[in-house]
């Protein structure tokens, strides 16, 4: 029984850092996938960032919008804020900073110009 005690606690934070990548690799699929039908498509997306959740909302022609979100793990939280794909796949300069429980924090810098480009630091 003590050493289902001790072991609770190291595989709890094995899966909420399991948990936090995947949110990483979901984010950059969709992101991916966002950018690519913004020029195939010539439809804009925008990124909304929400305290516990991400949502891609990509318009259509016709003003309707397929929106699309997931939602942060426990252990992360964010700001308030949006992100806007252009229908020609550009996107324009902005730092969005996510915070996590277990001692780090993921900074994600969008970059100006074509291709939509992102990259995260993680800092712990």
């Amino acid at each position: 029984m003590v050493l289902i005690l001790l072991a609770y606690r190291p595989i709890k934070i094995t899966w909420q850092n399991y948990e936090e990548r995947q949110f990483i690799k979901n984010f950059e699929r969709k992101w991916n996938q966002s950018t690519i039908k913004s020029i195939q498509e010539e439809k804009h997306t925008n990124v909304y960032f929400y305290h516990d959740l991400v949502r891609f909302s990509e318009y259509n022609k016709d003003r309707t919008t397929n929106d699309y979100e997931f939602s942060y793990p426990s252990t992360m939280h964010g700001d308030t804020n949006i992100v806007k794909i252009s229908d020609n796949g550009s996107v324009t300069p902005k730092t969005i900073k996510i915070f996590s429980s277990l001692g780090r924090r993921y900074v994600f810098v969008f970059q100006m110009g074509y291709g939509a480009k992102y990259y995260v630091k993680t800092y712990q």
